[in-house]
């Protein structure tokens, strides 16, 4: 029968069965079972690439070991996928400040987190300043971007400087920082240098190059502010996780421009990457971490 259908140009695959309770998709991750929206993609690109997004549980679970008290913030926690995942990798000595604005989100953020008692969750917009701005919000398929449009909401943004600022009592616990927002993520760190420069976490974050283009974040300045506060070394992964190389500070220019015309206009293989920034203070997580990456295969 397949090969027929081929013969005609068709073709058949397996696709994930989706779990559907009370109008809301279900799966699980470890011990948390995750609720979410029916169009959500996550369990589709689970059952199609099972190691998707597993680089940060491994990041997190190298971080343990040196930082034993580690605290993960996660801006753009979604439906709290990310804590599930790192908490199937890393069980014990560790803690969650999930920020995350969509109204859409929000509330399966807290349902599903509920029951875990080192989760902190935010209701809250990040970017690179204070105040009020008039956006259109596109929600879909399990993830959201703010853009100029045409189906306007006046939506309220902080920063990440200000979260951080009504948690300075621990605020030096937190030596991971994962953003995935869509394009927005320049504009969040811009907006957290300071915490940034205080605490030096590492930070994880997506580069999509036509998301930041819609947010006129056309350069590498973001990069040059990191360097100048002590980055010096950075990792390179693919759109599902999958280690592709090291850059240093030194030759930063020379490789990554290559890398941002590649995914320009999504046209390849790899739509966006996933970049992994670490100071000069955790040279040696970097350095565990490439061993780990180059050796495991």
């Amino acid at each position: 029968m397949r090969h027929i259908l081929q013969k005609r140009g068709y073709d058949i695959c397996k696709v994930y069965r989706k779990n559907i309770r009370n109008g809301k998709q279900y799966m699980n991750i470890g011990n948390i079972s995750l609720a979410m929206p029916l169009d959500h993609d996550l369990p589709n690109i689970l059952y199609l690439h099972p190691l998707y997004s597993h680089n940060l549980p491994d990041i997190a679970s190298f971080m343990v070991k040196k930082y034993t008290t580690l605290g993960i913030v996660d801006v753009g926690a979604n439906i709290g996928d990310t804590v599930a995942l790192i908490l199937n990798k890393v069980k014990d000595n560790i803690s969650f400040l999930c920020i995350e604005g969509n109204n859409e989100y929000i509330p399966y953020l807290i349902d599903n987190l509920s029951g875990i008692y080192n989760v902190e969750i935010v209701d809250s917009y990040l970017s690179d300043t204070n105040a009020k701005s008039t956006v259109e919000v596109i929600t879909e398929y399990g993830s959201a971007h703010v853009k100029e449009g045409v189906r306007l909401s006046e939506i309220e943004f902080t920063t990440l400087d200000s979260i951080m600022n009504d948690h300075q009592q621990d605020a030096m616990r937190y030596k991971l920082l994962k953003i995935d927002t869509d394009g927005f993520d320049f504009k969040i760190i811009r907006g957290g240098l300071k915490y940034i420069e205080k605490v030096r976490p590492v930070i994880f974050f997506e580069y999509d190059r036509d998301f930041l283009n819609e947010q006129n974040d056309y350069g590498f300045e973001i990069f040059d502010s990191l360097f100048d506060i002590g980055y010096e070394k950075l990792l390179v992964y693919d759109c599902l996780g999958n280690f592709l190389l090291p850059i240093e500070k030194n030759n930063f220019n020379t490789v990554f421009c290559y890398l941002d015309r590649y995914i320009k206009g999504k046209h390849n293989a790899i739509m966006y990457f996933d970049i992994c920034l670490f100071h000069d203070m955790d040279s040696d997580l970097f350095d565990e971490i490439i061993d780990y990456e180059i050796n495991k295969c």
